[in-house]
């Protein structure tokens, strides 16, 4: 069956075959250089990969649709896959509502470009020339409410909608206990703060939705960029840690670690359920990374 390699991931080690940081080698940035010392250094080539969206990704979206519609976002995934297929980044990650018929369609991306699909189910990471990125299963952190709830124009209140969703949680009798993917989590991003590498953060829902907390927790952790989808219009908004802020830090801290007053880092937050590809690339310097969105419509739109 195509689609079964996508089934790459190990859930007992949570993570990805032929994407490990150590198995695999994918720990450190590569050059032509790094398996014969003799060679003679070239120019390293920016790392590219995408994260491919579609409204098909969207729960609500994909189940309220018409059949028209659906046939119509179909075409357009195939028309994302084909361009995936013609430019050949180094990976493509899928994340959000990945159905059978979502699943079959990404298995038509090339054999030889791996791809990471997060439904949401577990939570894992995988490593791609020195950077990690971070596959959070959303529903640990909070119950599912009616999207009614999340305004549009609520980007600046992120932190009120979450206080909301945390006090009607336990209410909701939804909420999953996050403990061993928190646990996991603060392993991570320890890891990260420490050794400076990439971090990129996926999420199988719209990051607004996370509590502010965790969002803070990654952005101190040194995520560059946390992606999902978009209920509404399409977005990017800025998350900030700063060690001395005033506010009460320790519930973000993941471990006991010291920690200068002037550590400070900002996380960029983006999500859209428009159909088309996020390139991002990505050099070995510390933070150095780029991020564009190509939309990709039918071709008499």
């Amino acid at each position: 069956v195509a689609e079964a390699r996508l089934d790459k991931l190990r859930v007992d080690t949570r993570d990805f075959v032929g994407l490990t940081q150590m198995s695999d080698n994918q720990g450190k940035f590569r050059d032509t250089t790094n398996d014969d010392p003799y060679a003679e250094p070239v120019d390293v080539v920016p790392i590219k990969f995408v994260h491919i969206t579609s409204p098909l990704f969207v729960q609500e979206m994909n189940e309220s649709c018409d059949d028209a519609t659906r046939k119509r976002w179909i075409k357009m995934l195939k028309r994302s896959i084909s361009t995936i297929n013609r430019i050949r980044p180094k990976l493509v990650v899928a994340s959000g509502f990945i159905n059978d018929k979502c699943r079959k369609l990404l298995a038509k991306i090339s054999d030889s470009i791996p791809v990471v699909v997060h439904n949401g189910s577990e939570f894992s990471s995988f490593w791609l020339n020195g950077a990690q990125g971070l596959l959070l299963r959303s529903n640990d952190y909070f119950g599912k409410v009616d999207s009614s709830e999340l305004d549009e124009d609520q980007i600046e209140g992120i932190g009120d909608l979450s206080d909301r969703w945390n006090r009607s949680r336990n209410d909701m009798g939804l909420i999953i206990d996050a403990r061993k993917q928190m646990a996991w989590l603060g392993e991570q991003l320890e890891q990260s703060r420490m050794s400076k590498h990439h971090v990129f953060v996926f999420v199988d829902c719209d990051p607004r939705q996370l509590p502010r907390s965790l969002l803070k927790r990654l952005a101190r952790g040194k995520a560059l960029c946390i992606l999902g989808f978009a209920r509404g219009e399409a977005f990017s908004m800025k998350i900030s840690y700063e060690a001395d802020d005033g506010s009460d830090n320790d519930s973000v801290r993941s471990t006991e670690s010291d920690e200068d007053a002037s550590y400070s880092h900002t996380s960029t937050v983006m999500g859209t359920h428009d159909n088309g590809l996020r390139w991002i690339t990505f050099q070995e310097s510390e933070g150095e990374w780029q991020s564009h969105f190509t939309s990709i419509e039918l071709a008499s739109e």
